[in-house]
């Protein structure tokens, strides 16, 4: 037995969002991203090398902090830099290719 629907009530007449060529209207003042959904690559690396520096950093302050040994520290926090970066890369290039939680276009733009 399923629960029953919950009435939908109508749009709103006064909200601009409401009306057929509302982003067709936001384009045109400027308020809608007129690029590409995807990211550059050069924008994909450069988030990734920097989350990295940063998460790299934790690992090798937590290595020192348990262990008392520089050398140790920084070969394991330069191992894990290089290894995620190349992961976070892949995983952002793959997400780039799946439409989950992005709006969608307009089937056409006048």
């Amino acid at each position: 037995m399923q629960p029953p629907a919950i009435p939908r009530r109508p749009p709103c007449d006064a909200c601009p969002l409401n009306h057929p060529d509302a982003y067709r209207d936001l384009v045109e003042y400027g308020l809608a991203p007129l690029e590409s959904p995807m990211e550059s690559k050069s924008r994909s690396i450069a988030k990734a090398v920097s989350y990295r520096v940063l998460g790299s950093t934790t690992t090798a302050l937590v290595c020192f902090l348990l262990t008392r040994k520089v050398a140790l520290s920084a070969d394991l926090g330069i191992l894990d830099m290089v290894l995620k970066i190349g992961l976070y890369f892949v995983h952002e290039r793959l997400w780039n290719h799946l439409s989950f939680g992005r709006s969608k276009r307009p089937e056409y733009e006048i």
